[in-house]
């Protein structure tokens, strides 16, 4: 696909929202939504390189997926074995214990469902996890493996986008009603979160020739309002003012982003804080994949945590 700064930045600043958030930097009480910018970024992306690759004659689903390990693998190996390295010397045995069933989650794409398992993403205990932000992760790498079959097997080419909107209006329903039963569901499964990975496919399935044409100021108003909704939203002060997550404020960021990926344009900021953006969502994946055990394993070692074995003390750290 054509290389598009404007995405970068999108995955720089979401990128920044999620480490500041989860480092306690003030101000960002909802940086949490730099996940769901992720989630629609990579609907986009993926199915984009889906789509040109169908319509070039040229898909090979090995060929996809084998691509995809190649380029998420390594990094994440590394990460993971200097992050069992730390962990095996400071967590106490039933941390340890979780953690081996994380790590084997985190490598067989899983992470989410043995986390859903273990306890919600905002209680103390989970945010002693090193692995815990691999959730968001698997729920990408599920949907690597589900999507390019269903639309190149099952679905015929002129009913994708019809059939992606229809799955994800269903992913959204059951998420609004899992919010209400199962909120851990709600948050950790794929089934719930599809809707904002399958907004951005939805947007990457439009017409071949992009944008319909659109007058000068109505695009402008539009991407302006849309870079407004995503820096407003993380930033908000009260979060508990915009209810459950993922909700009506996961929505609102999912929209916006699918409206500055359907109006391709400037990178949104100046020039400077542009570059800086671009150049963080260069590096996204590597600076997602290592924040949290960073975080998590100094602050177990602030506090002193035994390590397996031992018997463990109450640690926390605030998410």
């Amino acid at each position: 696909m054509t290389h598009r700064p404007d995405i970068q930045a999108l995955r720089g600043w979401a990128v920044a929202l999620v480490v500041l958030y989860h480092a306690g930097v003030p101000g960002l009480s909802a940086g949490y939504l730099g996940v769901d910018l992720f989630f629609a970024v990579s609907g986009y992306l993926i199915t984009g390189l889906v789509r040109e690759a169908v319509d070039a004659g040229r898909f090979s689903l090995a060929g996809f997926w084998l691509r995809r390990l190649w380029r998420l693998m390594p990094a994440a190996l590394v990460t993971l074995a200097a992050t069992t390295l730390g962990a095996a010397a400071l967590l106490d045995a039933p941390e340890w214990r979780d953690y081996q069933a994380q790590l084997a989650g985190a490598l067989g794409w899983s992470a989410n469902l043995v986390l859903w398992g273990q306890g919600g993403y905002f209680a103390g205990a989970a945010a002693e996890k090193p692995l815990l932000h691999t959730w968001s992760l698997a729920v990408e790498e599920q949907y690597y493996l589900l999507l390019p079959p269903l639309l190149v097997w099952v679905v015929p080419r002129l009913r994708w986008r019809a059939v992606v909107a229809a799955l994800s209006l269903a992913s959204l329903g059951l998420m609004a009603w899992l919010q209400q039963h199962a909120p851990d569901a709600a948050f950790y499964l794929l089934p719930a979160r599809a809707w904002a990975l399958g907004l951005g496919a939805w947007v990457a399935l439009g017409p071949a020739g992009g944008p319909a044409p659109t007058p000068p100021h109505r695009t402008a108003w539009a991407r302006g309002l849309a870079m407004a909704v995503l820096v407003a939203l993380p930033l908000w002060p009260w979060p508990q003012q915009l209810g459950p997550h993922p909700g009506l404020a996961a929505a609102g960021m999912v929209a916006a982003t699918a409206v500055l990926l359907r109006l391709p344009g400037p990178v949104p900021a100046g020039r400077m804080l542009g570059r800086l953006l671009v150049w963080l969502g260069d590096r996204s994946y590597a600076l997602y994949l290592v924040h949290w055990p960073l975080l998590a394993l100094l602050q177990h070692a602030w506090m002193g945590s035994p390590g397996p074995g031992q018997p463990g003390g109450n640690n926390s750290l605030s998410l």
